[in-house]
């Protein structure tokens, strides 16, 4: 009995030295766009790392992520096929989603005070920029998007992850759409009429 004791102990130390593990994800976010006659495809940059380790801090647990190329990608693919033809990076396209940063974090929630564990929420910092098929730069977009869940109990930091990745993809859609549309290259024709006479 006293081995099987130590065993546990033994076991539950080194989960907690090794950290929660995360990844690879398939987020699958909600973007609302029209069909658009255009081939989207992505690039990450060297500046995004596809594994890594965040830091304890605040009372958070460590966290180690992998795959977060695949879940970005996986996100990207499930947020835009339905309105893009997605194409490899390599191939011709029209338009190019490039990740300058994406960085990953969790932060203690405020206000909440509980035994075990600090509750946390995830944060996501990103920077992207949209080329065209020459490269050449069409927008940009950065933001900061936070979880509205809470990651406590196990499993949760899944949830909170796949948040604000679903969070990110709709607001970087919603940049794509205003300013790659063939909308917003049209200016509008400036009034020529003559004023009305008095």
């Amino acid at each position: 009995m006293r081995n099987i004791l130590l065993l546990a102990i033994t076991t539950s130390l080194s989960i907690g030295c090794a950290g929660i593990k995360i990844g690879p994800l398939d987020p699958k976010p909600k973007v609302k766009i029209e069909n658009q006659d255009a081939r989207l495809a992505l690039s990450i940059g060297a500046g995004v790392p596809d594994r890594f380790k965040i830091e304890p801090q605040g009372g958070v647990r460590k966290v180690r992520v992998k795959g977060w190329h695949e879940t970005l990608t996986r996100a990207f693919e499930n947020g835009f096929a339905k309105a893009y033809t997605i194409t490899p990076a390599e191939e011709e396209h029209d338009l190019m989603l490039v990740f300058v940063r994406a960085d990953l974090r969790f932060l203690p929630s405020p206000g909440i005070v509980a035994e075990g564990p600090t509750p946390a929420k995830a944060e996501l910092i990103y920077l992207v920029r949209v080329l065209d098929g020459d490269g050449g730069l069409v927008a940009a977009a950065a933001g900061e998007v936070t979880s509205k869940k809470t990651w406590t109990d196990p499993g949760q930091e899944i949830d909170v992850t796949m948040q604000v990745v679903k969070s990110m993809y709709k607001d970087i859609a919603f940049e794509l759409v205003t300013k790659t549309s063939p909308e917003s290259d049209e200016e509008e024709p400036a009034d020529e009429s003559e004023p009305a006479s008095e």
